[in-house]
């Protein structure tokens, strides 16, 4: 018998798939309180070729959105890099830096707040 050592054949454990909920919010005059949801952003699964996180859907359908609403007077994906080149020169993180999509969420529900939109994430 030879002395091999054997690896752990344990399968990995798939990360908790990510999902992201954009939602409206109501404060007219006439009507109650109250929100509405928008969208629901869930990861790709890990088979497909192209994939895509909720949070890369999430920000790209708002940042589609926004730009529809604002005519494009509102560019989130632009904001976002902005606030990613802060926060990676602000924690001293490496050269290649923070993704616009790795923003974390209660940061950027304060730029949609102005638009009566948050974003939640599960």
């Amino acid at each position: 018998m030879c002395n091999q050592k054997t690896e752990d054949q344990s399968p990995t454990k798939e990360p908790k798939p990510r999902k992201y909920i954009l939602t409206c919010w109501e404060d007219s005059e006439p009507y109650e309180p109250g929100s509405r949801t928008l969208a629901v952003f869930e990861d790709d699964p890990p088979t497909g070729i192209l994939r895509r996180s909720a949070a890369h859907k999430a920000v790209d359908y708002v940042h589609d959105l926004l730009n529809a609403v604002t005519d494009h007077r509102f560019d989130l994906q632009s904001e976002l890099k902005k606030l990613a080149r802060d926060i990676t020169k602000a924690t001293g993180a490496d050269e290649s830096g923070l993704s616009i999509y790795e923003v974390p969420v209660s940061i950027v529900n304060l730029l949609l707040a102005k638009y009566n939109l948050t974003l939640e994430d599960d």
